[in-house]
C-alpha cells in the first residue's frame, strides 16, 4: 500500500486523481534534485517500476509529462449528448417511455439505452449508470 503525506492511498474505489498526480509531481521534483530512483520510491510509497516509469516521462516530457490522464479507463460508450438525452428520457418516468410502471430498473435502462442508442449494456452496468444520473 502507497503513502502519501502519511495516509495510505486508497484501494479499490474512486481515485482521488489529483493526489496522484501531486504525487507524481513530487517525485518529478525529488528526482530532477538527483535523487535516486529507489530512494524516491521509499519515500512516495510507490514501487520502483513507477518511479522508473515517472523518470521516463520526465526526461521525455519534462514536468508536464507527470500531469495526469484526462481520464482512466476505457472510454464512455455513451457521449455526453446521448447522456444528457438519457437524463431527460429517465427524468420523464418509465411510463412515458412504454413501461407499465414508472420504476427504472437495471434491466429496463439497458433496453432504453440499446432501443435509443443502439447500444448493449448489460443491466448491471445500466443500473449503475441509472444511479449516476440520479
Amino acid at each position: 500500500m502507497g503513502v502519501l503525506q502519511g495516509r495510505p492511498m486508497p484501494r479499490g474505489g474512486k481515485r482521488d486523481f489529483i493526489s496522484l498526480e501531486r504525487r507524481r509531481r513530487h517525485a518529478g521534483s525529488l528526482l530532477t534534485k538527483g535523487r535516486s530512483q529507489a530512494e524516491v520510491a521509499r519515500l512516495t510509497g510507490v514501487s520502483r517500476q513507477s518511479v522508473s516509469r515517472w523518470a521516463e516521462s520526465l526526461a521525455k516530457d519534462g514536468l508536464p509529462g507527470l500531469r495526469r490522464a484526462e481520464r482512466a479507463g476505457r472510454k464512455p460508450r455513451l457521449n455526453a449528448l446521448q447522456i444528457e438525452e438519457l437524463a431527460r428520457v429517465l427524468r420523464a418516468g418509465a411510463t412515458a417511455s412504454g413501461f407499465p410502471t414508472d420504476r427504472w430498473t437495471g434491466p429496463r435502462v439497458a433496453k432504453l439505452v440499446e432501443k435509443r442508442f443502439r447500444i448493449v449494456y448489460r443491466r448491471t452496468r445500466a443500473l449503475e449508470l441509472l444511479r449516476a444520473l440520479e
